[in-house]
């Protein structure tokens, strides 16, 4: 995200909008925005909504729920609800119309295309 921050003015002289949604709180998002400095707009996706129409959301294992809880990660805290469910990371960009111009998904949520791949996507390069 702070790649795509850092991109911001590109991404407006392409007439372009960034945004990131998430199931955690508002609360919580409001928290990562100004920890992150980031100046565009983080969306909360309550009980991951959005993502599930979009087929885009896994149980977190009993396992590794253990191992989040270990480093003081408690989704339910973070997210408002027991489900212990994360969307696949996701990337969309869109045109005017809202078509689908390029989709990239993720299982681990430390990896997205960088911004100059999406750049390239609305010049029309990629």
């Amino acid at each position: 995200m702070q790649d795509y921050n850092a991109a911001l003015e590109a991404f407006h002289s392409r007439n372009t909008d960034v945004v990131a949604l998430s199931p955690m709180t508002g609360e919580r998002m409001d928290a990562l925005a100004e920890k992150l400095k980031l100046g565009f707009p983080l969306l909360s996706d309550p009980g991951n909504a959005y993502a599930r129409s979009l087929d885009l959301v896994f149980a977190v294992e009993p396992a590794v729920r253990d191992v989040y809880r270990t480093k003081g990660l408690d989704l339910s805290e973070y997210n408002g609800d027991e489900s212990w469910e994360l969307p696949v990371t996701a990337v969309f960009v869109c045109d005017e119309a809202r078509k689908v111009l390029y989709a990239w998904t993720e299982s681990d949520y430390s990896r997205r295309p960088g911004s100059e791949e999406l750049l390239a996507v609305l010049d029309g390069r990629n």
